[in-house]
């Protein structure tokens, strides 16, 4: 069983590896994401049925959950296309103005603004078409590794099965498997954990938005608080980039309304940090200026995805560490 243990430490720190060398950052999270709403949803379920139509449910309800991520994710894809470029029309020409009342001149005229602007947007279209090829096998990587996280939780669940019918445990391979499930079932527990966590915060967002956009009447809210609740699920970067939105949307209306706003996202930035913060440090038991480190290094290895698991992977590091003395005194 030693050992079985050992080489399930080295299959995780070969995966992590593997992770961050290879840039599987959105397969990670898409599984990671697969898993955790199945067998949270099974877990649920199996309290009120068997066991088996617990398992197909939660199957059936994760498919019908991701249809409907999938169709936000249109939604506020379509409605970025268009109302995007309409705030950009309106704050251009207000931002020429503010700058002149001050006596500063904008870097070259609007024109060469939007040129820049336009050339930008066509750039990275030419560079979404070719490479086209790499968005497709990312894709494929991205329906993998879901299939993979199914596949998981059905096997998690036969294995279930056979412990209940007291079926006897098989060599080594059988105690491998064993220790490595319980290595991702520390992992997933903190997945589990900071995922409700942005999902609080994205909601708490999202109803103080509603009211302060319902307040000041800005325009574009539908397309705001989608935004707001789809961007807030990234740690730190979503809320800037829906604050971003948010204020474009108010200097749309009046300069004295985008300074408003301005004042009432610095606040609400504020609570985000110290809600978020509070919440990890006694969700993980750790403190503040760790899980801000993790952070920090999290965005250096896998860019935005890192933001999200680098939480994750201390508190798996803690969890592990905690079992460890327990370990050297059983040998």
């Amino acid at each position: 069983m030693g050992e079985a243990r050992k080489i399930s430490y080295w299959t995780i720190a070969v995966f992590a590896v593997a992770a961050v060398y290879w840039h599987l950052s959105s397969e990670l999270l898409a599984g990671l994401f697969s898993f955790f709403v199945l067998d949270l949803t099974y877990k649920r379920l199996s309290r009120v049925l068997p066991r088996a139509a617990a398992l197909w449910t939660s199957l059936a309800a994760f498919l019908v959950s991701s249809v409907f991520f999938a169709w936000m994710l249109v939604v506020f894809v379509k409605l970025s296309v268009t109302r995007v470029p309409e705030m950009i029309s309106i704050v251009l020409p207000r931002l020429n103005a503010l700058a002149a009342s001050y006596g500063l001149s904008m870097p070259g005229s609007l024109e060469d603004l939007r040129a820049v602007i336009m050339s930008a947007v066509m750039e990275h279209a030419q560079a979404l078409t070719t490479t086209s090829g790499v968005l497709t096998r990312e894709i494929f990587e991205i329906l993998v590794s879901i299939l993979v996280a199914i596949l998981y939780h059905l096997s998690a669940f036969r294995k279930e099965r056979a412990w209940a019918k007291a079926e006897p445990m098989g060599g080594f391979l059988d105690s491998f498997l064993s220790e490595f499930s319980e290595r991702v079932r520390i992992f997933v527990g903190g997945f589990e954990t900071i995922f409700r966590i942005q999902i609080l915060l994205a909601a708490f967002r999202c109803a103080v938005l509603a009211i302060f956009l319902l307040v000041t009447r800005l325009p574009w809210m539908h397309f705001l608080l989608v935004a707001t609740f789809l961007l807030s699920v990234i740690p730190i970067v979503g809320a800037f980039t829906s604050s971003a939105l948010i204020l474009t949307a108010a200097f749309t209306g009046s300069f004295h309304a985008a300074l408003v706003t301005l004042v009432f996202l610095l606040i609400l930035h504020q609570a985000e940090y110290l809600i978020y913060s509070r919440l990890a440090g006694t969700g993980f038991a750790l403190p503040t200026w760790i899980i801000l480190l993790g952070l920090l290094i999290g965005e250096k290895c896998m860019g935005l995805a890192g933001l999200i698991l680098a939480p994750v992977v201390i508190h798996y590091l803690r969890e592990e560490m905690r079992r460890a003395p327990d370990a050297a005194a059983a040998g």
